[in-house]
């Protein structure tokens, strides 16, 4: 990630990249996130933009990363917003926003460049389905983009708890982009955390 930050910081167009990291329970994936914020923010904040700092609850509008998780539990342990606070998404899944609605979460992630979502293997194929559209409409993007170019760092372990209701993001939603489970099948890269 810190390469990729250093190449992103001289070129702009720097493809995004799309890291899934696993491990156990304490091996440190929380303090990884945090680690994650941190250099991020060093190395490509800009002048004038807010800081996100690991240690606040909550995040700016002009945050160019962001930290979530699907509980208040897990989010509450990462100091971030749950995937559905953060992209706008109702607990019913509406696909659709109102143009109030978009705008303001056009308004509130202009300089989005890394998602970070922790205990992803509770995040379901629609949830992810819904956060990647929400992605293209906030950049008004196609949805052939992956994440409209925003990078997706995305941790967990698939052996602990599963998505309610949901499959998991590696399967074929129940409606619609059945495209998802190739998208994390062929952009995520897998990388594991362990013990030191």
């Amino acid at each position: 990630m810190l390469d990729w930050c250093r190449i992103k910081r001289q070129r702009d167009t720097t493809p995004p990249f799309y890291v899934y990291c696993t491990g156990g329970a304490v091996v440190g994936k929380s303090q990884l996130i945090h680690a994650s914020v941190q250099m991020v923010n060093r190395e490509l904040r800009q002048p004038g933009d807010r800081l996100l700092s690991s240690l606040s609850r909550f995040w700016t509008d002009d945050a160019i990363v962001i930290i979530t998780a699907t509980t208040g539990t897990a989010v509450y342990a990462i100091r971030g917003q749950t995937l559905h606070s953060a992209f706008m998404i109702s607990a019913k899944g509406i696909a659709t926003l109102s143009a109030e609605k978009l705008a303001m979460l056009r308004n509130k992630f202009p300089k989005l460049i890394l998602i970070i979502i922790d205990e992803v293997s509770m995040v379901g194929t629609n949830l992810l389905k819904l956060v990647y559209e929400r992605c293209a409409a906030t950049r008004g993007l196609p949805l052939a983009l992956p994440f409209a170019g925003i990078s997706a760092f995305a941790i967990g372990d698939f052996q602990q708890l599963s998505p309610v209701g949901e499959s998991f993001v590696y399967k074929p939603p129940r409606s619609g982009y059945v495209g998802l489970a190739e998208l994390w099948m062929s952009n995520f890269k897998s990388s594991n955390s362990r013990p030191s």
